[in-house]
């Protein structure tokens, strides 16, 4: 007989972001393998779900009162992909849970993530001890959560983006070389950003770019800093990107799990320009496929760039590199975990 899947959260849409669009993604596939989808969250958006019933909450005692209610049936499967799956320790609930964060590594991202670090690093930790199973979308968190919780799991997140470039194309020495950045503009994406762009625009000799930002402004100070260089455009949100006019893929990410944004450039077969940092070192090869700099050297990376675009490097791109990186084989391994 089949089960009920209860997805507890705090966005749940394809129209959002990050943990919020993976799980439905990795969900939609097995969706009827379930009797019904009964989604906990503060906000729903787009999805494609036949049959899902949203119980909404604002604060912790309602959803507390979800969860007990719930409580009550003996058919349902608990699965949370975010720090409020406290709640269901608190419930007393047995639970499954995706680890999509960056703690601790965001506790040096500032003063205000170093205060909240006191918060959400003990709560991650009990959630990992407590979780049923827990997943994980990179070999770099799987290795941190190995000492936590024995069945630990790696899954790999699949690609949102459609392939719109599907093969390489060579940067043209002299001609305009177009580069995305991909994400909300915050802190932790765009704030060294700024920083990037000043050595840049300082360039002895000027470098023919152009830089187009796709993503919500988060952080409206960063944003009004980077649109007033004159190779900076905001695109603003799109959920529909299409990479073929771009050459390089540029992420100045101050940290990462592992960014889905990265392995869509490189499905799309554009080099990735980016800081080594979290799980990025899996997908991005030097030389092969991108560059990674160590971090956070801006010199160096925006010294790269600049060979990148002067001294064109030849980049070679395989199917066998993001072979894992697919929703139907998540969603697969996700259905042998949650209904053995």
């Amino acid at each position: 007989m089949k089960k009920s899947l209860v997805i507890l959260t705090d966005r749940f849409g394809l129209n959002f972001s990050g943990g919020a669009i993976a799980t439905c993604r990795v969900f939609e596939p097995i969706q009827h393998d379930f009797k019904e989808i009964i989604v906990v969250a503060k906000q729903i958006g787009q999805h494609h779900f036949t049959n899902l019933k949203h119980l909404r909450y604002r604060h912790l005692p309602a959803a507390l009162k979800h969860i007990r209610n719930l409580r009550k049936k003996t058919d349902l499967i608990y699965y949370g992909d975010f720090y409020m799956a406290y709640y269901y320790i608190l419930a007393g609930v047995p639970f499954y849970f995706t680890y999509h964060d960056n703690w601790p590594a965001q506790k040096k991202l500032n003063f205000t993530a170093y205060i909240r670090s006191f918060f959400y690093i003990p709560i991650y930790q009990w959630i990992f001890k407590r979780a049923a199973g827990l997943i994980n979308v990179s070999q770099y968190t799987y290795n941190y959560n190995a000492s936590w919780n024995h069945r630990n799991f790696l899954i790999r997140n699949g690609i949102n983006a459609g392939i719109s470039k599907a093969q390489y194309r060579p940067i043209v020495r002299g001609q305009l070389v177009k580069i995305i950045m991909l994400g909300n503009i915050d802190t932790r994406k765009f704030g060294l950003a700024n920083e990037l762009f000043e050595v840049i625009q300082a360039f002895e000799r000027p470098i023919p770019i152009e830089i187009h930002i796709y993503g919500k402004p988060k952080d409206f100070k960063i944003a009004e800093k980077i649109k007033r260089y004159n190779f900076v455009k905001l695109m603003g949100f799109s959920s529909d990107i299409n990479f073929s006019p771009y050459d390089v893929f540029l992420s100045v990410s101050k940290m990462e799990n592992l960014s889905i944004a990265v392995c869509e450039a490189l499905a799309n077969h554009t080099p990735v320009l980016a800081f080594d940092v979290g799980g990025l070192g899996e997908v991005v090869k030097n030389k092969k496929n991108g560059f990674l700099i160590e971090k956070f050297n801006i010199c160096k990376m925006a010294a790269t760039l600049e060979k990148m675009v002067l001294e064109p490097t030849a980049f070679q791109f395989t199917k066998d590199d993001l072979r894992e990186y697919n929703w139907e084989i998540a969603a697969k391994r996700y259905k042998e975990i949650l209904i053995p």
